[in-house]
């Protein structure tokens, strides 16, 4: 399942980003997304009030940004071998 940035970063709540430069962004909003010489960057703004325009492919991690509408099975392994894929299908 693909999540869209409306998705990963709700309207008005605060996150933490890094990104593989490595530079923090502390306590940014999502505010909207750009595209730069076809690129597609995401805007985040500071307390401040200063926008941070991000590349998504370097960003490295991000917090607080999984909304609490999606599920996960932690009884569901990450991993699964093809002996694991063809017990499942028996």
């Amino acid at each position: 399942m693909m999540l869209t940035p409306e998705q990963l970063f709700p309207e008005g709540q605060l996150f933490d980003i890094t990104t593989n430069e490595p530079k923090l962004y502390k306590d940014v909003r999502y505010v909207g997304e750009a595209v730069l010489y076809g690129k597609p960057l995401l805007i985040f703004e500071t307390m401040e009030g200063i926008r941070e325009r991000v590349n998504p492919s370097y960003m490295v991690s991000y917090n607080d940004a999984i909304p609490a509408q999606v599920e996960v099975d932690m009884e569901e392994p990450v991993n699964k071998t093809q002996e694991d894929e063809r017990n499942t299908h028996e």
